[in-house]
């Protein structure tokens, strides 16, 4: 992962520029390669560490529901964004919870019709 910031850091335009073409080649190569690395462990990582769907299908979608609100919580807390124009600071904290929870609740909504799962069932046992 050291590779990226070689190949992408301002302060290293230089050495980048004194290198040719032949360099910045060897240096963006393994970089794109860590990038893909970095993006596949990732998609590694939600599959099989975060296995919450393994506790219950309803689980995904009621935890990041409330994971992503609580962070939201957390920018209006510490004065996230201070800088940012008020309309985008809105659009940045208000983005992504919305969108997680509707994806959420159309997920939620999805999981009886398609697997006969429902979330009164699941919190009566």
């Amino acid at each position: 992962m050291s590779t990226f910031p070689l190949a992408m850091a301002p302060e290293l335009e230089g050495f980048r520029d004194s290198v040719g073409i032949p360099g910045k080649a060897a240096i963006s190569l393994p970089a794109l390669w860590s990038v893909g690395f970095a993006i596949y462990g990732i998609g590694l990582s939600l599959v099989h560490v975060f296995r919450t769907a393994d506790i219950h299908e309803m689980v995904p979608p009621v935890l990041a529901t409330f994971l992503v609100w609580e962070m939201a919580i957390i920018d209006v807390a510490t004065g996230a964004y201070a800088n940012v124009p008020p309309l985008a600071r809105i659009a940045f904290m208000l983005g992504a919870p919305v969108t997680v929870t509707a994806l959420s609740a159309w997920e939620v909504y999805r999981l009886p019709r398609h697997h006969g799962l429902s979330l009164r069932a699941s919190l009566r046992g």
